[in-house]
């Protein structure tokens, strides 16, 4: 089966003619999607997704790979990380590799994350009766009860 398409450079210069391409019954055509930037809260759950589209007769393998190598039994179409923590920040990429009679090089593509340290929070707020405040710090690792007099 063959097809005519226009062709042009990045000028717009037009091949005369048009140019043929052939495809086989094993060719395939895709689209591949990558995983976006992400900013989360620390102690959120952040999921980063790539697709495939349009593969046929291939086989499709994934491995998902950090600043510090390839992430153990990462090898979905997405990775999803719990719990990060600011430590976690930084580069996550994917490697997509695509099995077929037809040699196809690897594609890999980047997505960064950042994690958002949260501060201390406000538990529990109160004004006493003689006007007085107290509450409770919560921290990541400590829980603070203060209170505060009127002045005087």
């Amino acid at each position: 089966m063959t097809y005519t398409v226009g062709v042009t450079n990045l000028l717009g210069n037009g091949a005369t003619g048009g140019a043929q391409v052939g495809l086989s019954s094993n060719a395939y055509l895709y689209v591949m999607l990558s995983p976006t930037n992400q900013t989360a809260n620390a102690g959120a759950n952040v999921t980063f997704s790539t697709a495939l589209v349009g593969v046929t007769n291939a086989l499709i393998f994934y491995q998902w790979r950090s600043g510090a190598g390839p992430l153990a039994g990462a090898t979905n179409a997405s990775l999803t990380l719990s719990n990060v923590q600011p430590a976690a920040a930084g580069n996550y990429s994917v490697i997509v590799t695509i099995t077929t009679n037809t040699y196809v090089a690897p594609a890999t593509f980047t997505a960064n994350l950042q994690v958002v340290a949260l501060g201390p929070i406000l538990s529990n707020p109160q004004i006493m009766p003689d006007g007085s405040f107290q509450g409770v710090l919560l921290g990541k690792r400590n829980r603070v009860m203060f209170s505060k007099s009127p002045p005087t």
